[in-house]
C-alpha cells in the first residue's frame, strides 16, 4: 500500500517529497524501532483512510529544502529558540560585524551557494536522505561558518563574492567538518568512524572490511538480500568470530533508530537481537563513507593524528595553525601511509597467505580471494587513498616545484602499495 502511494505522490511532487518516501525513508514509516518523519507518516495515514482524497497531489506546494529549512527556522525564531545565538552575536557584534538579522541574511546567501555545489549532494547522502537530518546538518554547517569560523575557513575565504566558491577549500573543510564536528579536532568518542583504530585481531581494519564487503555484495548481487549468516560465514574464513562481527555491525548501525545516520542497516523484523536471518544492508551514508570520505586527505590526516599509534607520525610538536597548511597535511598522510599502513598491509598479507580458509571451489591464491572480497573499483583501500590524495596536489596552495616533488614522492609510494595487488 505504501509503495503504491509513493508512486502516486511522486507523480506530482518535487524531489524532496519523493526522497521522503523512497528507501531508506519509507522504512522509517513501517519499522517499529524507528521514529520516522511524523508529518509525512500522518499524511499517509490520512491518505489511506480516505481523508485526503480532496487534495490533488499535483496541487501540493513545492517542498524544497530551502522552504522546509525556512519554515523550521521561522518557527524556532517565533518561539525564541535563538536567544543564546542572538545574545552571542550582540555581544560580539564588533568582532563578528553583523547582528542576528544580518546573520539570517548571510545564512541564506551561503545556503543558496552551497546548494549548488557538491556539498548539497554529499549532505543528502551522509544523512541517508533523511529530510529532518538534512535540515539540521545544513543549519549546523552554515552556522559554524558564520558564527564560529576557523582561521582558514571563514565565509570570506570559502566564498569569494556572490557566486564564486573555492571548491577545493570547501571540500577540505566539508570533510574536516564531518570528521571533527563542532570542534577543531575530532572528538575522542562518538565521532565519525575511525577505520585506523585497528582491533586486536590479526585480520586488521575490520570495520573497513565490512563496509567493503557489503559494497561489493551490492555490486555483484544487486537483487539478492544479504543476511547476517552469509556475512558471518565469509568473515569466519578470515578468523573473525560471529560474536566479534555482530559487535562491529551493531556499532556501524548504532544510529539507525531515531536519527538514521548509521552506515549499515540491520533489518531485525521486530526482534531485539540480530540473528543469522537478519538482513544486512549498506546505507547511502555507508556507500558515501567508504567511497569518498574514508579516502579523502582530510579524513586520513585528522584520524592519523588522533589514533593511538606506537609511533609519533609527526615526529615533533606542532601548532593548530600548521594543520591548515597543505604541505603539513601531505607530509603527515605520507608518513602515516608509509610508516603505518604499509607495514599493516604486509602483516595482513602474511596472515591471509597462511591462515585464510578459501572455498573448496576456489582455484586461486589466498591473497587473490582477499582482493576479490575487499577491492573496490579494482584496487585495495590503500591504493585508493593515495590516488585520492594525489588528486588534491594540483589544487594545493604550494609552489609548482613543490607540487612536482609531492607528486613524485606519492607516486613512488603508491607503486609500493600497488605491488600488493598483483602478488
Amino acid at each position: 500500500m505504501l509503495l503504491s502511494l509513493s508512486v502516486d505522490i511522486s507523480n506530482g511532487a518535487q524531489m524532496p517529497v519523493i526522497l521522503a518516501i523512497r528507501e531508506p525513508n519509507l522504512r522509517r514509516l513501517i519499522n517499529e524501532d524507528a521514529l520516522g518523519d511524523i508529518m509525512l507518516s500522518d499524511y499517509l495515514e490520512r491518505l489511506k483512510a480516505g481523508e485526503e482524497k480532496s487534495v490533488l497531489v499535483n496541487e501540493m506546494p513545492g517542498a524544497s529544502i530551502e522552504k522546509l529549512l525556512r519554515q523550521r527556522i521561522e518557527f524556532l525564531q517565533q518561539h525564541q529558540a535563538f536567544g543564546a545565538l542572538d545574545e552571542f552575536l550582540a555581544e560580539s557584534q564588533t568582532e563578528a560585524g553583523f547582528d542576528f538579522n544580518q546573520y539570517l541574511e548571510r545564512f541564506w546567501g551561503i545556503f543558496r551557494i552551497l546548494a549548488q555545489t557538491f556539498a548539497d549532494r554529499d549532505i543528502y547522502r551522509y544523512c541517508n536522505f533523511n529530510l529532518r537530518e538534512i535540515l539540521i546538518h545544513y543549519f549546523r554547517l552554515i552556522s559554524r561558518i558564520l558564527a564560529n569560523p576557523e582561521e582558514e575557513y571563514s565565509a570570506s575565504k570559502l566564498i569569494a563574492g556572490e557566486e564564486l566558491v573555492s571548491r577545493t577549500k570547501l571540500r577540505h573543510y566539508f570533510y574536516k567538518w564531518l570528521v571533527c564536528g563542532e570542534g577543531t579536532i575530532p572528538p575522542s568518542e562518538g565521532g565519525l568512524l575511525n577505520i585506523y583504530r585497528f582491533p586486536p585481531l590479526r585480520f586488521r581494519a575490520l570495520d573497513l572490511r565490512i563496509l567493503e564487503f557489503l559494497y561489493n555484495w551490492e555490486v555483484r548481487h544487486a537483487d539478492d538480500r544479504l543476511r547476517l549468516g552469509r556475512v558471518a560465514s565469509e568473515f569466519k574464513r578470515f578468523g573473525v568470530t560471529a560474536e566479534v562481527l555482530r559487535e562491529h555491525l551493531t556499532r556501524l548501525a548504532q544510529h539507525q533508530g531515531r536519527r538514521e545516520l548509521g552506515l549499515v542497516w540491520l533489518d531485525r523484523h521486530g526482534k531485539t537481537t540480530i540473528a543469522s536471518d537478519t538482513v544486512v544492508e549498506l546505507l547511502p551514508a555507508g556507500r558515501y563513507f567508504v567511497k569518498s570520505v574514508s579516502t579523502s586527505r582530510e579524513y586520513a590526516f585528522w584520524n592519523a593524528l588522533m589514533v593511538d599509534l606506537d609511533q609519533d607520525i609527526v615526529g615533533r610538536r606542532f601548532t593548530l595553525s600548521e594543520t591548515y597548511k597543505d604541505e603539513f597535511k601531505l607530509d603527515v598522510v605520507y608518513r602515516f601511509a608509509e610508516g603505518v599502513l604499509l607495514p599493516e598491509l604486509a602483516k595482513e598479507k602474511e596472515y591471509i597467505d597462511s591462515d585464510l580458509v578459501t572455498p573448496r571451489d576456489w582455484d586461486g591464491s589466498n591473497w587473490a580471494y582477499f582482493r576479490r572480497c575487499f577491492s573496490m573499483d579494482g584496487h585495495l583501500y590503500y591504493y585508493r587513498l593515495l590516488n585520492s590524495v594525489m588528486k588534491t596536489i594540483p589544487h594545493s596552495s604550494i609552489p609548482l616545484a613543490q607540487k612536482s616533488h609531492y607528486n613524485g614522492k606519492y607516486d613512488k609510494l603508491r607503486t609500493r602499495f600497488e605491488e600488493f595487488e598483483y602478488l
